[in-house]
């Protein structure tokens, strides 16, 4: 029993002065003065927590820094794509626009020969029936003018001799030889040729 209170009374003891040195504001007193190897481990903990945080940080911000330089230029390496294909399209549209032009010039100087050689090919047509109405019988070449387009006959008769032309004329009934004439050209003498008794119906 007395060696119990005498451990207890030990046990009591080696706490307060424990408590006492670690703690005294427990026990209502001021607390012990900071011990100097301490405040140096925490201050030195505390200034390697601030230079790890700080390296994050700027690790952080240098990541930053080359994800938006690396955005920036493949959005530039997007855009001179881009431009380089529309310069591409502009050109070979504008070398497809020239060569529709030429084409398009060739097609009318083409047409343009073509109708030139028909309307040749026509007056010489008209030429050659010219000639052969005029050796032919008057009657006989305005039963022929009577069935063909007038534009047509207009134009025959103008190619024939004229003393040969007005015979044929008189032939002609009187309004298709008056819409000849007319075609003919306004000097024509169309009230000859209807007061002209000869003239057939």
């Amino acid at each position: 029993m007395v060696f119990f209170a005498s451990f207890s009374f030990m046990l009591l003891m080696g706490g307060g002065i424990y408590i006492f040195k670690t703690q005294p504001e427990v026990l209502g007193l001021p607390p012990l003065p900071a011990d100097s190897t301490q405040v140096a481990a925490k201050a030195k903990y505390d200034a390697e927590l601030v230079a790890k945080r700080e390296k994050e940080k700027q690790e952080f911000e240098r990541r930053k820094v080359e994800e938006e330089k690396r955005k920036k230029d493949s959005l530039i390496n997007i855009i001179y794509a881009l431009t380089d294909s529309l310069n591409r399209a502009r050109s070979e549209y504008g070398t497809a626009a020239r060569k529709v032009s030429e084409l398009s010039l060739e097609m009318s100087r083409q047409q343009q020969e073509a109708t030139a050689k028909q309307d040749a090919a026509e007056k010489e047509n008209y030429a050659v029936l010219a000639r052969m109405y005029n050796a032919a019988n008057p009657k006989d070449v305005a039963k022929i003018l009577k069935i063909a387009d007038a534009q047509k006959a207009a134009t025959i008769l103008k190619l024939m001799k004229n003393k040969v032309a007005a015979k044929v004329i008189e032939a002609l009934p009187p309004k298709q030889a008056i819409e000849i004439m007319q075609l003919n050209g306004p000097n024509a003498p169309v009230e000859e040729v209807v007061e002209n008794p000869k003239a057939k119906n």
